[in-house]
């Protein structure tokens, strides 16, 4: 009788460890069968971005993977590769999706700056970040040239009307009327003639977007991120004065002037650049002759004459301000001429850099028949006044307009008319669910992106 109870003890003892093991062995088949489907889903992923496109890659270090369906169709496709990664057995549900051009192309901003940062360093911009007010000082001087220029329009009108105001103040209307491109360009210079059509471009058309938020630098506005991305720009887009076999390949040969011109050809971008580096120059210069003794004396000298011949002796005040902005501005005409030819232009002068006197601005003396500049050691060239002028620009126009260029340029190289930066996916987010056993589901996030 006493072995008999102790028989049926340890059988219950039995019972209730087995119960235990069982137990623990269950609950550790369904976290190492959660562990692996969350595996799964990762591999997945990984396997599904890694379809980017090799060709934005190469020429742009830009990772993104060409969804290129409408919406409905777009999210069925992701998650028909995804099952077709391993992931068959699960039910996914995208509650976040990036594209590269989303909020104004944020995410190709954010790799452009990376890419930078981690290719050529922040220490690529230090300098620049000094000299950035230098920048500011000068664009705030071109448009103040540019105002007085309107104001002094009408003055110029009363001054005309006197008499022999016409003859001698002909030169001004000539200046004002000159024909920029072909007075700068060397002879040699062969202009691009590429147009593209700009209806169906990314920025002017109505784009696809994703859904969800997703985590964005609160840094990417910064000073240095923003000259970060700027010299993302200046090596990834042709300009003016880059190499023929740079430009061959292009739809478009002056890109960085698309950027900051936005027209539709090569010539009118060329020429709108021109015009805003000649403002810059103008204005620049102004603060040269404003701060040179010598020459606002040699200016008032002339306007007192001048004053003197129109018979209008209270405008000499005024006569020479309007001597001085048209000296600065054929001074800026000679800059532009050693620009294109691939000489550089201080930004802010000394005595011995001037190049053009007053009497051949007053006797009508264009840049092709002005005498020779010596060239110049220092200062900076063309592509460092495109890097002002990119400075200057709105960083979200740059942006969509450098996408314009990349889509614009996959399509032409490619023959891919129908490519679509805004179904380029960047970034996704996913809702899984699983059966791991009957009545038991398993639901579960995942994300990835190209961080």
């Amino acid at each position: 009788m006493k072995k008999g109870e102790v028989t049926a003890f340890l059988s219950l003892v039995f019972v209730l460890i087995l119960a235990f093991v069982t137990s623990i062995l269950n609950s550790s088949v369904i976290q190492t069968t959660k562990s692996i489907k969350r595996q799964d889903v990762d591999r997945a992923l990984f396997s599904l971005f890694g379809e980017y496109d090799p060709v934005l890659f190469e020429q742009y270090d830009i990772f993104a993977v060409d969804t290129g369906k409408p919406e409905d169709e777009q999210r069925q496709q992701i998650i028909s590769r995804l099952h077709y990664y391993g992931s068959s057995d699960m039910k996914h549900e995208i509650s976040g999706i990036q594209f590269l051009t989303d909020q104004m192309g944020t995410a190709f901003k954010e790799q452009a700056i990376q890419y930078m940062a981690y290719t050529y360093g922040i220490s690529s911009v230090t300098d620049l970040i000094g000299i950035t007010k230098e920048w500011k000082k000068v664009e705030i001087a071109g448009n103040e040239i540019k105002n007085k220029n309107a104001e002094f329009d009408q003055d110029l009108s009363e001054i005309t009307s006197k008499e022999n105001g016409k003859e001698q103040f002909e030169f001004i209307q000539e200046m004002q009327k000159l024909p920029l491109l072909s007075s700068v360009l060397p002879k040699n210079f062969e202009c691009s003639t590429k147009i593209v059509e700009q209806e169906g471009t990314l920025s002017s058309r109505k784009q696809n977007t994703g859904k969800g938020e997703f985590y964005i630098r609160s840094d990417n506005s910064s000073l240095q991120n923003n000259l970060l991305f700027r010299e993302y720009l200046l090596k990834k887009f042709t300009n003016g004065l880059s190499p023929k076999e740079e430009t061959a390949a292009k739809q478009l040969s002056y890109e960085v002037e698309y950027l900051l011109g936005g027209k539709n050809s090569d010539k009118d971008n060329l020429e709108i650049v021109l015009r805003e580096i000649a403002l810059i120059r103008t204005g620049a210069n102004y603060i040269f002759l404003m701060n040179d003794p010598q020459k606002k004396a040699e200016a008032e000298a002339m306007a007192t004459v001048l004053a003197v011949l129109i018979f209008f002796p209270e405008g000499i005040e005024l006569i020479a301000q309007i001597l001085l902005i048209a000296w600065a501005f054929a001074e800026s005409v000679q800059d532009l001429k050693e620009l294109m030819n691939g000489n550089k232009v201080p930004l802010i002068k000394k005595a011995e850099q001037w190049n053009s006197s007053l009497d051949s601005v007053i006797h009508r003396q264009t840049s092709q028949n002005l005498p020779q500049s010596q060239q110049q050691k220092s200062g900076l060239e063309y592509k460092d006044y495109l890097r002002i002028l990119l400075f200057l620009k709105n960083t979200d126009t740059l942006t969509m307009k450098a996408l314009d260029r990349i889509e614009g340029n996959l399509r032409w190289n490619h023959e891919k008319t129908d490519l679509c930066l805004d179904t380029y996916m960047t970034k996704i987010r996913l809702k899984n669910q699983v059966i791991i056993h009957p009545g038991i589901h398993y639901e579960f996030p995942a994300y990835f992106g190209y961080n």
